[in-house]
């Protein structure tokens, strides 16, 4: 396990990632790195990227070192801009998943989704089951409601408290 020292402690790295992480909010940032040290956990941000190849290449390297580097994954699986969870976080779960890192998904309001659809609607139905159902059946624990709950369950998991 990949540790920081805090104190007499160590703490597991978890990378989160999904839309609230790739909004790239100092103050989301700020709050999420603080529930994670609440609950014994170093939180990883992904740098933000935007637009160009040269930067989408960027980002794709940036990942693979925070996988690479941290003990599990905390992913936001709330639908952005449409019914599905955002491309990259199949992949990020995904490429966690082969690293036999544990998973953890939390889901936020559908009502935040709506907002970031734009109105195009361009994913269907029958991909969202089958690509929402690869990645929950890969999860360490079952979908939390929130962030809070879904590092509660990371730190059970670091703590042997459910395998």
């Amino acid at each position: 396990m990949t540790t920081v020292e805090a104190g007499a402690e160590t703490w597991p790295k978890v990378f989160l990632v999904g839309p609230a992480a790739q909004r790239i909010s100092a103050a989301w940032n700020a709050r999420a790195t603080q529930v994670c040290l609440d609950h014994g956990l170093q939180g990883l941000h992904a740098e933000s990227a935007e637009g160009a190849v040269a930067a989408a290449q960027s980002k794709f390297a940036s990942d693979r070192l925070l996988l690479w580097r941290a003990d599990a994954v905390i992913a936001d699986l709330t639908p952005f801009r449409g019914r599905a969870t955002d491309g990259a976080v199949y992949w990020q779960c995904g490429f966690a998943e082969a690293l036999d890192k544990p998973v953890f998904g939390w889901s936020g309001s559908p009502d935040d989704a709506a907002a970031d659809d734009g109105g195009r609607g361009d994913v269907t139905a029958r991909d969202d089951v089958a690509n929402a159902s690869l990645l929950i059946a890969s999860l360490a624990a079952p979908v939390a409601p929130s962030l809070e709950a879904a590092v509660r369950a990371c730190r059970a998991w670091f703590n042997g408290q459910f395998a």
